[in-house]
């Protein structure tokens, strides 16, 4: 990294990020980031867990097994209601 580099990085700590990180706020951004990482990985979860549905989903319509393929879909909506739920949050998290 050249010399002006490091002092804007050096200016962009000193003058931006150390004051917010060391305040009477920096309990409350430490929620806020916890709360965001953790909703993050559930959301991460939930969306792998959608795709193994979806694999069960296309192999119960290729099948012609309409019982599993009503089966999996409800379970498909609980999972998309729940995405939506985590989604939704995250971003409300994120404008506070």
């Amino acid at each position: 990294m050249s010399a002006m580099n490091l002092s804007f990085l050096r200016q962009v700590w000193t003058h931006l990020i150390r004051p917010y990180w060391t305040s009477e706020d920096k309990w409350i951004a430490f929620a806020l980031l916890g709360g965001h990482l953790f909703l993050m990985g559930v959301f991460i979860y939930i969306t792998v867990v959608i795709n193994y549905i979806n694999n069960d989903i296309f192999t119960a319509l290729q099948e012609f097994d309409l019982n599993a393929f009503l089966s999996y879909l409800g379970i498909f909506s609980l999972y998309a209601c729940l995405a939506i739920a985590c989604f939704t949050t995250k971003n409300y998290l994120l404008q506070r």
